[in-house]
C-alpha cells in the first residue's frame, strides 16, 4: 500500500500518461531528486515516503520509490545490488575527498531491473542531472 505522499506523487507524475511515457516520467522525476546520503530513509518501507518528504536521498530510497511506482503501473521489477567503491581513480576528487575515498570500505549500490518487452534492463536513477 502506497503512502499518501507516494500516491500523490504517482498521480501527479503519471497523469494522462500510460506505458512508456509513464515509465519515463516516473524515472525522470525520481532521478531528478537531488542525491544525498540520509541513512534513516534507506529501508524499503519508509524510504520512498522519506525521500519525497525531504526531496533528497541516495540510491536505496530512490530505487525503492522507483520500484514501487513501476509496480503501480504493472511493470515487473527486481532489485539488484552491486559492490561499489568511492575510491575510483578516474574521478578527480579534491585532495580532502580523495583521502576520505581511500579509506571508505566497499559499499553496496541498489538499482532496479525492469522488464521491458520481455527482457530485464538495469535502470539506475541515482544521479540527478547536476551530478551526472
Amino acid at each position: 500500500m502506497a503512502s499518501d505522499i507516494v500516491q500523490k506523487a504517482f498521480v501527479e507524475w503519471t497523469k494522462g500518461l500510460s506505458g512508456k511515457d509513464a515509465r519515463i516520467s516516473i524515472f525522470n522525476h525520481v532521478r531528478d531528486i537531488p542525491y544525498a546520503v540520509i541513512p534513516e530513509i534507506r529501508n524499503p518501507v519508509d524510504g520512498p515516503q522519506g525521500l519525497l518528504e525531504r526531496m533528497k536521498g541516495s540510491c536505496s530510497p530512490k530505487h525503492f520509490l522507483l520500484g514501487r511506482m513501476f509496480e503501480m503501473i504493472g511493470v515487473p521489477i527486481k532489485y539488484v545490488s552491486y559492490p561499489f567503491s568511492w575510491n575510483v581513480k578516474s574521478v578527480a576528487y579534491p585532495l580532502e575527498l580523495r583521502k576520505l575515498a581511500e579509506v571508505i570500505p566497499i559499499e553496496y549500490h541498489l538499482a532496479c531491473k525492469v522488464s521491458v518487452e520481455n527482457r530485464w534492463v538495469v535502470v539506475d536513477a541515482t544521479w540527478d542531472r547536476p551530478l551526472a
